[in-house]
């Protein structure tokens, strides 16, 4: 059995293991899942019905992407009277209602798939997400809780929903607890795909066919040629699709592990906190992953050494990427490396337009004397780039040891509301593991 590309086949090892695992098995639970959330309906149409219905769901998902409403509405209708009883339908309908901005019609749809699918998890889980939109949270959690309870080995998703519900209305010991049973599926789930990679990637197929001439020695020592034809064979990619679903898993197990690392903070398990880091911080394996986590625990060498081993650093970098090359080098105090790199380093701030990047350099080096040397056209900041210049400051002022100026600056950075991704993680760390 083929292993199958696409999404829906990869989606489908959320909920599967690799214990005990060899290449047939791991093929066949990746490729017989895909439609699971159909299940219930195998049992009342024949295939070519039901391979309709999801055909005319597909189409109205499609249309609600592409902003084609009248369409969508014209398509949920087909299939709602095609299966009345599947909550799939009334699930889209609530999103095509949030998509108009109707939350009332939306909260009707979630409830209406609920009530024709009782044990629907997706039907709970919608539900959930308008009841957390409307601030009714006590809502949002029952509906989540039942989400769960309906999915089928409880999904990493859901857990990982219920546990943010779970925290924001301060029930964190359970919160806790959800989010390391997403952060143990989710894993689960990478193990899973990347033994399928493996798996896949250890095969070898023909991609060629040639002649060649072979010398035939016989007994009597008289040699002759005679032609044979040669395979050309050679080891088999893995479907993009799949690498990009590993990036993917990846990704969320970094937003799993931070949610988790609040809940560990507010429960005083600061070791425990601190042993997430790593992945909180490293989303990938490249240079610049390891770079974010350093800079996260103010190792700024090693800041310096991830940043400028990273593949393309020097020519695609980002704003946030050279305030923190710039910061970590003044916190490291290395002229030679200011020297052996100061060049690139100019070249590449002066393509930034930036203007709170640039007001960064312009206050850091007053500070900084082996900064001197780069270049300082500070502008006038907008509102929404103070945020990140006093993000930076306050990391500067940490390596400097003053964290008496660090602190009001980072609570400033975080009170914003602007700070976001890899700033918005080091700020909420550092504040969470304050004294």
């Amino acid at each position: 059995m083929r292993l199958r590309a696409g999404l829906w086949g990869m989606l489908a090892i959320l909920s599967i293991g690799t214990e005990g695992a060899d290449a047939a098995d791991v093929e066949s639970r990746i490729g017989t899942l895909a439609d699971a959330q159909m299940a219930d309906l195998l049992g009342k149409h024949d295939e070519e019905e039901l391979t309709k219905y999801q055909r005319v769901l597909g189409q109205a998902r499609k249309a609600i992407a592409q902003g084609e409403h009248r369409k969508a509405f014209g398509l949920l209708d087909e299939a709602r009277k095609i299966e009345p009883h599947s909550a799939a339908a009334y699930i889209v309908y609530a999103k095509l209602h949030l998509a108009r901005e109707e939350y009332a019609s939306a909260e009707g749809a979630a409830q209406h798939a609920v009530q024709v699918a009782p044990e629907n998890a997706g039907a709970w889980f919608q539900h959930s997400k308008i009841q957390a939109l409307k601030g009714e949270t006590d809502l949002a959690v029952r509906a989540a809780r039942e989400a769960v309870k309906y999915s089928v080995d409880p999904r990493w998703d859901y857990q990982k929903w219920l546990g943010e519900l779970l925290l924001q209305s301060g029930k964190v010991e359970e919160a806790e607890r959800r989010l390391a049973a997403a952060a143990a599926s989710l894993s689960n789930a990478l193990e899973t795909l990347e033994t399928g990679i493996h798996l896949e990637e250890s095969k070898r197929e023909v991609v060629g066919i040639h002649e060649e001439t072979e010398l035939v020695t016989s007994i009597g020592g008289s040699v002759t040629e005679r032609p044979v034809t040669r395979l050309e064979k050679q080891y088999k990619d893995a479907p993009e699709e799949w690498y990009q679903m590993q990036r993917l898993f990846t990704e969320q197990m970094g937003e799993v592990c931070f949610s988790r690392f609040d809940a560990l903070l507010s429960l005083g398990r600061l070791e425990e906190a601190a042993g997430l880091l790593p992945q909180v911080f490293q989303r990938d394996a490249d240079y610049r992953g390891s770079a974010r986590y350093a800079f996260a625990v103010r190792d700024f060498a090693e800041v310096l050494q991830g940043l400028e081993a990273a593949h393309g650093f020097w020519s695609n970098a980002s704003d946030s990427e050279l305030a923190t090359y710039v910061v970590a080098l003044a916190s490291s105090v290395d002229e030679k490396r200011l020297e052996r790199s100061g060049k690139r380093l100019r070249r590449a701030i002066s393509r930034s337009d930036s203007p709170w990047l640039l007001a960064l350099l312009h206050y850091m080096k007053s500070y900084a004397p082996e900064l001197k040397t780069l270049p300082s056209r500070a502008t006038e900041l907008a509102g929404a780039d103070q945020a990140l210049l006093e993000f930076y400051r306050a990391q500067f002022h940490f390596a400097q040891g003053y964290e008496e100026l660090a602190w009001p600056q980072l609570e400033l950075a975080v009170a914003s509301g602007l700070l976001e991704g890899f700033e918005l993680k080091v700020a909420t760390v550092q504040l969470g593991l304050r004294e």
